[in-house]
């Protein structure tokens, strides 16, 4: 059997060149063609190609897949701890999402990567960067319009105490700590439970409330021994 034919540009000024001859529509098909092959051809190790994936179907104007690699790529980097690669991939799923209409599917998924967003730019950037700040309000925003999940609910309220306590707005951070210590009665999940008991010793010590914050350490052992 004779072997095939494989055509390669060893210099990138050619390569562009030939590209940059095609038309873009013609590119555009193209690009989504290479997409197309690399999840059939690498359909069991996917996960090793989400970045080629992301620029073919960014290339071929398929907003919803390379929204969709994109945000798998950032989540995957944050299963590695690699915050400022996520923080990179889901910034930029963020800004393909105003290429998809405006509905109730769109609100959600804006919901998902700002929530998961808000801790990443928190612990890259800090807690009173801009970025981080707006990350949590728009969050907040679409709260009112998404259906979230109880663990997005609660990162959402952790966040914005936090964004309230570190810039030492004990008044605003206290407001936001009864709403956290009410969604934790309301939903006593022992992860919620414990990290409320946390945010009401962290104010009660910031406020010098000592025997307050001494009795909140005392019921999170004791919650968390039994």
């Amino acid at each position: 059997m004779a072997h095939e034919i494989e055509y390669t540009f060893k210099h990138a000024p050619t390569r562009e060149v030939a590209y940059n001859s095609e038309l873009l529509e013609r590119r555009k098909e193209l690009h989504e063609q290479v997409g197309a092959v690399i999840e059939a051809l690498y359909a069991n190790s996917i996960d090793d190609h989400l970045d080629e994936l992301t620029e073919h179907y960014g290339r071929s104007g398929n907003v919803r897949k390379a929204l969709m690699y994109q945000e798998r790529s950032g989540r995957q980097a944050l299963q590695r701890s690699a915050y400022s690669e996520a923080r990179r991939c889901l910034t930029n799923a963020l800004e393909l999402l105003p290429l998809l209409p405006q509905d109730a599917e769109r609100d959600q998924r804006e919901f998902a990567l700002q929530t998961t967003l808000g801790p990443i730019l928190m612990a890259t950037k800090g807690w009173t960067a801009p970025q981080t700040e707006r990350a949590y309000r728009r969050a907040e925003d679409l709260l009112a319009v998404t259906g979230a999940t109880l663990e997005q609910r609660f990162t959402l309220l952790v966040g914005l105490f936090g964004l309230a306590y570190v810039r030492g707005r004990l008044p605003a951070a206290r407001e936001r700590l009864k709403q956290t210590l009410e969604f934790a009665k309301e939903h006593p999940e022992p992860a919620f439970v414990l990290e409320a008991c946390h945010l009401e010793w962290s104010v009660a010590l910031s406020a010098g409330e000592l025997e307050t914050a001494q009795h909140r350490i005392k019921d999170a052992l004791a919650f968390f021994r039994g």
